[in-house]
C-alpha cells in the first residue's frame, strides 16, 4: 500500500538516501481525507510505518515487521 507503484489507490512513495537520512517527498491526493481537509489518522499511521520500514532496509540491509504503532 505503502510504495507499491501497481496499487491504483496506494500511496505511491518513494525514498532516496540522503547522507544519514531517508527521504521522502509525498502530497496527499483528497481520497486520502477523513473529515473537510484533514489528512485520515490510518493514512498518517500509514506513512511513519512506511518511512521507518525502509529506514531499515536501506540503513540496515534487512527488513522486519512493524509489531506495534501508536499514533
Amino acid at each position: 500500500f505503502g510504495c507499491a507503484p501497481g496499487n491504483p489507490l496506494g500511496l505511491k512513495m518513494t525514498f532516496f538516501e540522503d547522507g544519514e537520512e531517508i527521504v521522502s517527498f509525498w502530497k496527499p491526493s483528497p481520497h486520502y481525507q477523513g473529515y473537510g481537509n484533514v489528512l485520515h489518522g490510518g493514512v498518517i499511521a500509514s506513512l511513519l510505518d512506511e518511512v521507518s520500514s525502509w529506514a531499515v532496509f536501506i540503513k540496515l540491509k534487512t527488513s522486519g515487521v512493524t509489531q506495534r504503532v501508536e499514533v
